[in-house]
């Protein structure tokens, strides 16, 4: 799915619908690479764009390539670490994004930027007719030595972008077709870009509300909106209220949040008058960094037990009947999303139905939808400092980018975290400096920046096998009343086992049964107390007690093992 948009030369507006609702104008398309999911560029993010064009081209010469009063747009890019296209006046301005090699953010300039600098401060190369690629002789420049780019220019206007190599050369980088001026453009914020797309922001809540209606009326079961503290749960909730519908929030504190999320929650229920309910993962994270070490992209245990299963025991609590579920899903965040459509059964929680009212909108839909509902008090602070979305602070898909940031605003999460990273990353390898823990298989293009870093992994368990007879040790004593519970739940346990501290040795010929109990030692070794098992038993056989133990009712429990398949040290511990 790919949003298109078109911008106002009259007004100098985005245009979501077919025409401007203040001139008439139907505009001109706007180019962008990849698909484009535009978002405002607010006061903290702009002034980091100032000054990282100030660095590269003078004091003072942000405000002469970014014009004050004129709204600025991001765009995301594919890249290895956090990217935009920086977007005014509908004209691509150049790329911002943070270079892992010197290890700072950098402005390139495209095609307008490049037009920008060179007939605003006066800097460039006069060079006719070079290809991409080539090599240019340049004179000695009286630039800061964080300038990285400059635009080739020749008698029919600017057409290129240089990099300086150093020793007065530079490379061409990219070529286009000539520009020798740009019309000038009124100044405009958002408030204006509101109201030039009126027609078409009723038009999307219309069709956004009936879809409440038509949902609501054909599933009958109670109605929650799932809100994170972030802009798309907020415009959903929105939604199912003009739809007339009263519905709870849910909102999971995984216990990693920012302080700002957990602040707007609150502040969204209060001044809304609606029931807010929380499910806790108090500090599983934590328990589950010692367990099974740091996350990353291809290792997401966090989200199983931090998100998916209080959220789940949430919903068995409140809705043991099931129940309806609005969140803001948007088909543009991700393929994945993409295609799941509106309507979807909720895999994680039993009896669930979620559907995203939002599901087709854009991101500047979003925000001047909160704009035009007047809510802009209840959004998440943590947009205006310059975090681009909401989510856990030490999530792994996070970039180096923001964790600048959250160090920057919060130095005490930081620290804290930045503790645990020292731990269990390879201090004085390039591991922590990139935060390489983010992958299990570090991508291409950050090796081509470090080179070939194999990351820690923990090494939890061994398994011998001698001759009939299995011997598990692990890096840690065996809880043995744990052990003698969990054990009920195997239709063909081990007849016996040899328990000894950190070593336990038992008998099975069934390879199968073998690795049943491999992973029954492993769950009364390692659970972190997170309740899935208790929350999925078919024939809620099992439950934690006040220590937070797991007991098992042997005259409920039918040996289905469903509280193993469902289990995340099992999941994510694996069994050779």
């Amino acid at each position: 799915m790919k949003a298109s948009i078109r911008w106002c030369s009259l007004c100098n507006v985005p245009l979501l619908g077919v025409k401007c609702d203040v001139c008439g104008d139907k505009g001109f398309s706007l180019k962008t690479r990849g698909r484009a999911d535009l978002r405002p560029v607010f006061g903290e993010e702009r002034r980091l764009i100032l000054e990282t064009l100030d660095k590269q081209y003078g004091s003072g010469t942000g405000k002469k390539i970014l014009y004050e009063d004129h709204l600025v747009l991001a765009n995301k890019l594919f890249y290895v670490d956090q990217a935009y296209e920086i977007i005014s006046d509908g004209r691509l301005i150049g790329y911002f994004f943070f270079d892992v090699y010197i290890y700072d953010w950098v402005f390139k300039p495209m095609e307008y930027g490049c037009l920008r600098i060179f007939k605003n401060l006066g800097i460039g190369v006069f060079k006719e007719d070079v290809k991409k690629g080539e090599d240019l002789k340049i004179a000695r420049l009286n630039l800061p030595p964080e300038a990285r780019y400059l635009p080739i220019h020749g008698e029919k206007g600017v057409y290129g972008v240089a990099q300086l190599m150093g020793s007065g050369e530079a490379r061409v980088i990219k070529t286009f077709q000539p520009i020798l001026a740009e019309k000038e453009a009124k100044s405009s914020g958002l408030e204006d870009v509101l109201k030039s797309n009126m027609e078409y922001l009723r038009r999307k809540e219309s069709r956004a509300v009936a879809f409440v209606h038509r949902i609501s009326n054909r599933i009958r079961k109670p109605v929650c909106v799932s809100y994170s503290g972030g802009k798309d749960s907020l415009a959903t909730l929105l939604v199912v209220l003009k739809a007339g519908v009263k519905p709870k929030i849910s909102f999971t504190n995984t216990g990693i949040e920012l302080p700002e999320t957990l602040e707007n929650v609150e502040k969204v229920a209060d001044s809304l008058g609606l029931e807010l309910l929380t499910g806790e993962a108090y500090d599983g994270f934590w328990k589950g960094l010692d367990i099974f070490g740091l996350p990353s992209r291809d290792y997401r245990w966090c989200c199983k037990v931090t998100k998916l299963i209080p959220t789940a025991r949430l919903y068995a609590r409140e809705f043991p009947g099931g129940s309806l579920t609005f969140v803001g899903q948007r088909a543009l965040e991700s393929v994945k999303r993409a295609r799941t459509g509106s309507v979807w059964l909720n895999q994680w929680i039993p009896g669930s139905i979620c559907a995203s009212p939002i599901n087709d909108w854009d991101m500047l839909t979003v925000w001047l939808y909160l704009l035009y509902r007047g809510v802009f008090n209840l959004v998440n602070k943590a947009y205006f400092y310059g975090f681009d979305r909401i989510g856990c602070y030490p999530c792994p898909s996070c970039s180096i980018g923001d964790y600048l940031l959250l160090e920057k605003i919060h130095p005490d999460l930081w620290g804290e975290f930045r503790r645990k990273l020292k731990h269990l990353s390879d201090e004085g390898s390039p591991s922590l400096k990139y935060h390489l823990w983010r992958w299990k298989r570090v991508p291409v293009k950050m090796k081509k920046v470090v080179g070939d870093v194999h990351s820690r992994r923990l090494e939890k368990y061994v398994v011998r096998e001698d001759g009939a007879a299995t011997c598990l040790v692990l890096d840690r004593q065996i809880d043995e009343d744990r052990l003698r519970e969990l054990v009920k739940t195997l239709e063909e346990p081990a007849t016996s086992y040899v328990l000894n501290g950190n070593r336990v040795v038992f008998r099975l010929e069934n390879r199968n049964g073998s690795r049943k109990m491999i992973s029954i030692v492993l769950r009364a070794t390692y659970c972190i107390g997170c309740g899935s098992c208790e929350v999925w038993c078919p024939q809620q056989a099992l439950f934690l007690d006040r220590d937070g133990k797991i007991r098992v009712d042997e005259t409920r429990c039918k040996k289905c093992l469903t509280c193993m398949e469902k289990c995340p040290v099992v999941e994510f511990l694996s069994i050779s």
